[in-house]
């Protein structure tokens, strides 16, 4: 999307500034996007899974993203998608990644 164009664009000007790697900012900044998505999440299962999406979406969903989009390569029905055991399960599953990537991205730093 132009958007996320115009982001990798940025990021790449700011990180040849400070002489890191597109990518790793890009990493950086995803972990930080995320952490704002998870804190503002709605509690209906229906919008939290979208916001998720949504938010997936925005970076081109990438193959180390946590989330599944229903219907996108597997064969999860829109009832047991967006049931609310199903959300909660999805996002632990995006905290737990989210903390990961925050490590690897501090053990990268050091």
């Amino acid at each position: 999307s132009e958007r996320r164009e115009t982001i990798i664009a940025k990021l790449a000007q700011l990180s040849e500034w400070c002489r890191g790697d597109p990518s790793h900012e890009l990493r950086k900044w995803r972990a930080v996007l995320l952490e704002d998505v998870l804190a503002d999440l709605p509690r209906d299962p229906l919008s939290g899974m979208l916001a998720l999406t949504e938010f997936w979406q925005g970076f081109g969903y990438p193959s180390d993203s946590p989330h599944l989009v229903q219907g996108k390569g597997n064969t999860v029905s829109p009832a047991d998608y967006y049931r609310e055991d199903n959300y909660e399960r999805v996002v632990a599953c995006h905290r737990a990644w989210l903390s990961r990537e925050k490590a690897e991205l501090q053990e990268d730093r050091e």
